[in-house]
């Protein structure tokens, strides 16, 4: 019998890891078993502003591949549009593209995966990354774009929390960050696992991997009581 489907949708704030946990992911779960797109700024000429996610979704679902991972996504949309174009985040068009997902139900499950990490973490790949960017740029430069990055780092975690708590239709499961990304990919699955519902039983915040599930469907947070 064949697995059912599962889609990761993978968040974080800029420089926090997240291609260094997805790609330790994807070589947990197999390249032949794991699909990743990852996903910049929509096209300003499409005709509906998330539809590459749904053609990488049907590009998917047509695959023999167990899980996929999105490496962005309408998520980010949400969390940056109101800071950096102060739009209501896509908020319509993310409602209409998580019913069409729900209604995909019996074909695949999808699932959050928060990425986080502390600014005092992020900062110094930033300051890196803008001399790379700017290598001839005067010290005021470098520091207008930092405070502007660090601003956006919490707006971000923010925003993403509200997302996970208020406004999207699938569970989530959060890791906060460690270095240690193979004991962490060893807990995450089955933490997805629980948040989907397809294991009982909640799982544990372990300080070594600081991986904590938050459950959203009601047998699954039902488990924690009982």
């Amino acid at each position: 019998m064949e697995k059912k489907k599962k889609l990761i949708i993978v968040a974080g704030s800029d420089r926090t890891g997240k291609s260094s946990m997805i790609a330790e992911l994807q070589g947990y779960l197999g390249e032949e078993n794991c699909s990743v797109y990852h996903h910049g700024a929509p096209d300003r000429y499409t005709e509906s502003i998330f539809d590459f996610y749904r053609f990488h979704i049907e590009e998917w679902v047509a695959s023999k591949k167990e899980w996929c991972i999105f490496d962005r996504s309408w998520v980010c949309s949400y969390c940056l549009e109101d800071f950096r174009r102060h739009n209501n985040g896509q908020l319509d068009a993310i409602a209409d593209l998580e019913i069409e997902l729900i209604k995909c139900e019996d074909a695949f499950s999808t699932v959050h995966l928060g990425i986080k990490r502390p600014w005092n973490w992020s900062a110094r790949h930033h300051v890196i990354e803008l001399k790379e960017m700017f290598p001839d740029a005067p010290d005021w430069f470098i520091r207008d774009h930092y405070v502007s990055r660090k601003k956006e780092h919490r707006v971000y975690y923010d925003r993403l929390a509200e997302f996970y708590e208020h406004i999207t239709a699938f569970p989530h499961v959060w890791t906060f960050g460690s270095d240690d990304l193979e004991t962490i990919t060893n807990n995450l699955i089955e933490a997805i696992d629980i948040a989907l519902g397809l294991k009982p039983g909640p799982v544990q915040n372990h300080k070594d991997d600081a991986l904590l599930a938050e459950f959203v469907r009601e047998s699954v947070i039902k488990n924690l009581y009982s």
